[in-house]
């Protein structure tokens, strides 16, 4: 396994030294990573990281060189965001809205758990499970 690890670094770092003007974004980091598993793609001119993380710790064991805070999104906003994230083909009913409602603000205005959530209850027409959701949040 960790040769398999080194043969994908090793082709990744050769995808980055031959291409210009590389992204990579990771999504939701939670412990301390090993640029040389990834290909080491810092050292190569053109290249950046971006990464998402809840954890300041994270950032400060990797060296970030940036970092930008993400406020809570506040009650207007998350909801839009929620329903958004529903999707045009999700029709909420009077009854459902206030549960939908009440999940969005169990989010806490975290984008990641309102989409997450939002999307997981796409097209749900069920109360129940609605309620049930609402619930196990």
């Amino acid at each position: 396994m960790r040769l398999m690890s080194r043969e994908v670094a090793a082709k990744l770092s050769r995808t980055f030294k031959t291409s210009k003007n590389i992204v990579i974004i990771l999504d939701d980091v939670r412990d301390r990573l090993c640029l040389e598993k990834l290909g080491d793609p810092l050292v190569v001119e053109g290249c950046r990281l971006i990464l998402t993380t809840r954890s300041y710790e994270v950032c400060r064991k990797i060296g970030c060189k940036k970092l930008l805070e993400v406020k809570e999104l506040d009650t207007e906003d998350a909801w839009e965001l929620f329903t958004k994230s529903l999707g045009s083909e999700t029709v909420l009913s009077p009854d459902i809205e206030p549960i939908a409602k009440s999940m969005a603000r169990r989010c806490k205005g975290f984008p990641l758990r309102l989409i997450t959530f939002a999307e997981s209850m796409r097209g749900v027409t069920d109360i129940r499970e609605w309620k049930n959701a609402l619930k196990e949040l």
